[in-house]
C-alpha cells in the first residue's frame, strides 16, 4: 500500500496519507492493461461513477485524491482512452470552490488535451449525482406503490384471472 484517503460521511473531513502523488485508488482492470482511463476526483466518486455508468471492459477508473496529475499518471495515460469526470465546477455553492475546480479541470486539459472531459449533470460530484438518482427511483416508486394503493384492481395479473376469461376470479 502505498497511501489512503480518508474521507468522512459526515462534513467535510477529507484527508490523504503516504505517497499523494503515486498512490491511486482503481477501480475496474488494472491501469497498465486498461485501454481505457476514467479519472475521478476521490475514491467515493469512483465507486459511483461506476454505479451510475457500468464500466465496460478493459477500462479502468482512477481517482486521483484531489491531487494533480503525477509524472507517472501521465506516462501510464499514454495511448488509452482518457475521460475526465471531475466535480462539475458548475455545481459548486462556495465561489472559490468553484474556482479551484475549474482551475484544476483547465490544468489537466492542458496536461491531456487528448482527453474527453465528463461532468455528473445532477450535482456536483458523481456521489451526489448518483444519490439524486436513487432519491428520485424512490420517489417514483413510493408513488406508484400510492397510486396502486388508491386504484382497486390495479396490478390484477394473469394469475388472478378466472381460466378462459378475461375476468378476474370472484
Amino acid at each position: 500500500m502505498k497511501g489512503v484517503t480518508v474521507r468522512g460521511t459526515r462534513g467535510s473531513f477529507k484527508q490523504s496519507q503516504g505517497d499523494k502523488k503515486g498512490a491511486w485508488f482503481q477501480y475496474g482492470d488494472p491501469l497498465a492493461s486498461a485501454r481505457a482511463v476514467i479519472l475521478t476526483e476521490s475514491p467515493i466518486d469512483a465507486l459511483s461513477y461506476a454505479t451510475v455508468h457500468p464500466v465496460p471492459e478493459n477500462t479502468c477508473i482512477v481517482s486521483l485524491g484531489g491531487h494533480a496529475i503525477s509524472q507517472e499518471l501521465e506516462a501510464a495515460l499514454k495511448g488509452k482512452r482518457v475521460v475526465i469526470a471531475l466535480d462539475n465546477p458548475e455545481q459548486e455553492r462556495n465561489i472559490q470552490s468553484r474556482s479551484d475546480g475549474e482551475k484544476a479541470l483547465q490544468g489537466i486539459r492542458k496536461r491531456l488535451p487528448f482527453a474527453e472531459v465528463q461532468v455528473p449533470a445532477g450535482g456536483k460530484d458523481w456521489n451526489e449525482e448518483l444519490t439524486r438518482q436513487r432519491d428520485r427511483q424512490a420517489a417514483s416508486e413510493r408513488q406508484t406503490r400510492e397510486l396502486n394503493r388508491q386504484r382497486p384492481g390495479v396490478g390484477v395479473g394473469p394469475m388472478n384471472r378466472a381460466p378462459g376469461s378475461g375476468s378476474p376470479r370472484p
